[in-house]
């Protein structure tokens, strides 16, 4: 099995497995060659991707909203997770940043992510 290489940031947030793991698992998987530590540019580029990887996955359902007087993006996978704009690309660009943002909460609570086992990390 290989390992993903994740940034000193990322280290004790997310396991390469997906889970959370305590800061003695880290030094652990480290010790052994499973887990290298990056400088944080580095670790930034590999978090981005990784969401990018995800994100592609959801279904954006946008439509116009007459109560709202905008546009609003639905990701129906992520529970109450929604954007909003003053046009249909706007919604969308404003949606990449609520899914990034969810993903973010769920790991920090330590819940599951829809969809993360479609990803190779």
């Amino acid at each position: 099995m290989s390992y993903a290489t994740f940034g000193l940031s990322f280290l004790f947030v997310m396991s390469v497995v997906g889970g959370i793991i305590g800061a003695k698992a880290a030094k652990d998987m480290i010790k052994e060659g499973k887990l290298n530590i990056i400088d944080e540019e580095e670790s930034n580029r590999h978090v981005d991707n990784y969401y990018k990887k995800i994100s592609k996955n959801y279904k954006r359902v946008i439509y116009w909203s007459e109560d709202d007087n905008c546009w609003l993006v639905d990701v129906p996978e992520l529970a109450g997770c929604r954007a909003d704009g003053e046009t249909p690309e706007e919604a969308l660009k404003n949606a990449e940043i609520v899914i990034q943002e969810w993903i973010d909460t769920a790991v920090s609570l330590g819940r599951s992510i829809p969809g993360k086992d479609m990803v190779e990390t």
